[in-house]
């Protein structure tokens, strides 16, 4: 900080300047406020705040001019909002505080002061030659210096208000400085605190406007109340309760319009209820409040008894359906729109009267079902009930839990009796050595339950059948003359023979198969010579050799492939 006596520059610790030693206590508490202010415009800044943030910077300026920081951040946000002259004209202010040679000229300044002075500090010595006269001289010096400075205490009792809220009279005491010590070297620092109080005020002022012309005048009576709590001037006090006046009148005519809107629409009750409490608290002297409340009361009452009538005659609207079902699910939603009517007029009891018949004619519709033999239907239905539906009704539910045990026994029987008509089926088309239908009944099993023993029993018809559908299927491929089947083989009956030897493999018996591998392997090599796919067709013939060097087809594949 710089010594206002002096202007040398200290540490923003220093009580005492370096060089006049100069009392700066009232100094640094400026500064340190303006630094806070340059905190405050730093978080705002950070935040993107930057009309906040230049409101703060220039009430830190207005403290402390050399705040070199200050300087630098307001003209960063100049130049994010596109005010590049201003934002030019800060930075070169700040540089100008930050340059060497200005400092020195400074002190060749000061220099310059101290020897033009040194002729009257001699004459000053050869003219006093007493030491009475000297001594008496350094009294009235020492009284001057050591007094309390009348400005100083002045600047500091303002700063004190203004620290602690007291704005009106802070701003009355710069005012008396001002008055008295205009030519005080604290004059500058006076009438920065002074509009930085100022642009404070204004600024907050400037708010409360823009919240009563946006109609927002809730919003503006708390910013009042925020004001106020900084004991503003007279003026601003004045302001305040224009603000409060024409918010109050606001603010009744729109609850009087709401009240009108309430008897003709029924607006919403808790929100008018709202804002005349609000009206109660702000101005508790105010008896048209309690009007107001008296009013809001007698409408509501009116309502009630408009909405009892409405909902008498939609209750009576649908009791009298002929549609049980219909009548129960509407009954339903009424009650959940109108759960405090609907307790007071019976609805509940009727809600569960009709539940408990539906409950009763499903199961006495479900055990119908059954004695009709129509399982599937009772099965269906059935499914359609759960546990939370008996929940309140024993007796229904133990008749439920009686019928669901009815059903499983009879769908046991039904299914027991089916498997059982499955099997016989089965066992009389392998009886018949009709394997086409055996296998035809045996691919639609997953259709049945079977017990373990009826699962050995189906599993041993189908080796079976499978058994004989692959010896028929073989005695299918010998049927082929072997000289011939170079020639004569066609291209389906190759496809055929290819898709039938791995059903061989897997279902005939493993010696038949051993005994008839060697057919089985030349009749795969010509198939695939028949299909044009050679590569196969010697794969298969080189296995061939390997496997059975000493057939007697081994020859003809050879012919096959051309060896």
């Amino acid at each position: 900080m710089i010594c206002p006596y002096c202007n040398t520059q200290n540490r923003d610790d220093r009580e005492t300047c370096y060089y006049c030693n100069k009392d700066l206590s009232l100094l640094r508490l400026i500064v340190n406020k303006a630094k806070h202010h340059y905190n405050l415009a730093v978080e705002h800044a950070q935040r993107n705040r930057y009309y906040e943030a230049i409101t703060e910077l220039r009430n830190s300026l207005d403290l402390d001019k050399n705040l070199l920081n200050a300087r630098v951040l307001l003209g960063t946000i100049y130049a994010k909002q596109n005010k590049f002259d201003a934002a030019a004209r800060e930075w070169e202010k700040a540089l100008a505080l930050n340059l060497q040679c200005q400092k020195a000229h400074n002190y060749i300044a000061r220099a310059r002061k101290a020897k033009a002075s040194l002729p009257v500090i001699r004459w000053v010595k050869v003219s006093v030659g007493a030491l009475a006269a000297s001594f008496a001289i350094i009294l009235v010096l020492l009284f001057y210096l050591l007094r309390p400075n009348p400005a100083e205490v002045l600047l500091e009792n303002a700063l004190t208000d203004y620290d602690n809220n007291f704005y009106g009279s802070a701003l009355e005491k710069i005012h008396t400085f001002t008055k008295h010590h205009a030519t005080s070297a604290l004059a500058p620092i006076a009438t920065s605190l002074a509009q930085s109080i100022w642009r404070e005020i204004d600024g907050e002022k400037a708010k409360i406007l823009n919240r009563m012309y946006s109609g927002k005048y809730w919003d503006a009576l708390e910013m009042c109340k925020n004001l106020n709590g900084f004991h503003p001037d007279a003026q601003t006090v004045l302001f305040l309760n224009h603000i409060r006046k024409e918010a109050k009148f606001s603010i009744k005519k729109t609850i009087e319009d709401h009240l009108t809107e309430f008897g003709e629409e029924e607006s919403n009750f808790e929100t008018l209820k709202t804002e005349i409490e609000n009206l109660s608290r702000y101005f508790p002297a105010d008896k048209a409040a309690d009007a107001f409340r008296d009013r809001l009361i007698a409408l509501k009452e009116q309502g009630n008894i408009k909405e009892l009538r409405i909902l008498k005659n939609k209750l009576a609207q649908i009791l009298s359906g002929e549609k049980p079902q219909e009548v129960l699910a509407t009954l339903e939603e009424f009650n959940r729109q109108h759960p405090e009517f609907a307790s007071k007029t019976g609805v509940t009891a009727k809600i569960r009267s009709l539940r408990e018949a539906r409950l009763s004619n499903q199961i006495e519709q479900i055990l119908g079902y059954i004695e009709a033999g129509r399982l599937n239907q009772a099965q269906k239905a059935m499914a359609k009930l759960s546990h939370a539906d008996f929940d309140g009704f024993p007796q229904e539910a133990k008749r439920w839990k009686k019928l669901k045990s009815i059903l499983a026994k009879h769908l046991a029987d039904y299914e027991k009796k089916r498997v059982a008509e499955f099997l016989t089926r089965i066992e009389a088309a392998l009886k018949s050595r009709n394997v086409e239908e055996v296998l035809s009944l045996t691919a639609r099993q997953g259709s049945y339950t079977f017990s373990p023993q009826q699962r050995t029993r189906l599993d041993a018809i189908i080796h079976q059948a499978r058994a004989r559908n692959a010896i028929l299927t073989y005695n299918w491929i010998a049927t082929h003359n072997l000289p011939d089947i170079t020639q004569t083989i066609s291209q389906d009956d190759a496809r055929r023979i290819l898709g039938a030897i791995p059903i061989l493999k897997r279902d005939l018996p493993p010696e038949t198969y051993r005994k008839v591998s060697d057919d089985l392997l030349f009749y795969a090599c010509v198939s695939y010579a028949s299909l044009g796919k050679s590569d196969k067709a010697r794969e298969i013939f080189e296995s061939f050799s390997r496997e059975f060097p000493h057939s007697p087809y081994l020859r003809l594949a050879g012919m096959v492939l051309g060896d």
